[in-house]
């Protein structure tokens, strides 16, 4: 809907809105450091059921009680939180330079690090921001999006 936020987020046991208008809904906290960085507003971008939205990631309320309850099921055995990536559209070399002209490219092309890690590994990297700029690693230190 173009309202929506690009970037990597972090679900953590404070997302979770079991009470929610639209059925079951998670928030991406949005804005995430990155965000703040770039000076970005707004907040409660949800992922959430009623299949209607604007701004969010709606869908079914069946496929958001499937996401919602394993989210729960892993932050409740100690997960700390976990990435939710959001991607413009599948980020390959030939997609991307199809918009190499676009003022997002340099953001894109920053993103497209850690899709390209977990297309090849399929293990989710671990992401951060470092200054303007998300950055990714394969391990180490928790880099975890939601601390100031």
């Amino acid at each position: 809907d173009r309202q929506a936020p690009e970037g990597i987020y972090a679900l953590t046991p404070a997302s979770l809105n079991p009470n929610s208008h639209y059925h079951l809904a998670l928030n991406i906290n949005y804005p995430n450091r990155y965000d703040r960085n770039h000076h970005r507003d707004g907040d409660l971008i949800m992922i959430h059921g009623k299949c209607s939205s604007s701004g969010c990631f709606a869908m079914g309320n069946s496929q958001i009680e499937e996401i919602y309850h394993m989210v729960e099921a892993a932050l409740k055995q100690g997960q700390k939180f976990i990435y939710v990536a959001i991607y413009p559209f599948r980020m390959s070399e030939k997609n991307l330079d199809a918009f190499r002209r676009s003022h997002w490219y340099p953001f894109w092309k920053n993103l497209q690090s850690g899709y390209l890690h977990f297309e090849q590994t399929h293990i989710p990297p671990f992401a951060g921001v470092k200054g303007a700029r998300y950055i990714f690693q394969k391990r180490g230190r928790d880099l975890n999006l939601t601390q100031n």
